[in-house]
């Protein structure tokens, strides 16, 4: 299973503690945290600390695995700090043939993805449709991990 957000792995937690019949007091006893800690992992809240949402993870037996970024990434990352001289550019993203939103570059080379206020459908479960802009970082792991 893909993670994508804290969302995702609060639901991963929750399904394996469900489906091994622990409860979110024994899991917590477990694991020396408090339920209160292992209610809001559960429920996706982002800022939980990393260190004991692994040790959770562990408890459960669920692995883990992460790697490092493409080689080709890191590339493009190192190119695109160089400014650019050429005016900001914009580039109309579509679904199945229906505008979804604007990918933009600004003059210095960075990204940015905008949803059109009507989109509803997203692109990938890794970037649902919000009003914000996606940052950088978020675009860029996105279109260019697309691009691969």
């Amino acid at each position: 299973m893909r993670l994508h957000n804290a969302q995702d792995f609060g639901k991963l937690i929750r399904e394996t503690r469900k489906a091994n019949k622990v409860t979110q007091k024994e899991l917590a006893a477990a694991c020396g945290t408090g339920i209160r800690f292992i209610r809001e992992l559960e429920k996706g809240k982002a800022s939980c600390e990393l260190g004991k949402a692994l040790l959770v993870a562990l408890m459960l037996g669920i692995k883990l695995e992460a790697s490092p970024p493409k080689p080709m990434l890191f590339h493009l990352l190192q190119i695109k700090a160089q400014p650019m001289t050429t005016d900001d550019k914009v580039l109309a993203v579509h679904l199945n043939g229906e505008p979804i939103g604007l990918l933009e570059q600004t003059v210095s080379g960075k990204m940015c993805f905008t949803y059109n206020p009507d989109a509803v459908r997203p692109l990938s479960i890794g970037m649902p449709v919000q009003a914000k802009a996606y940052d950088e970082i978020q675009t860029e792991a996105y279109f260019f991990g697309a691009a691969t």
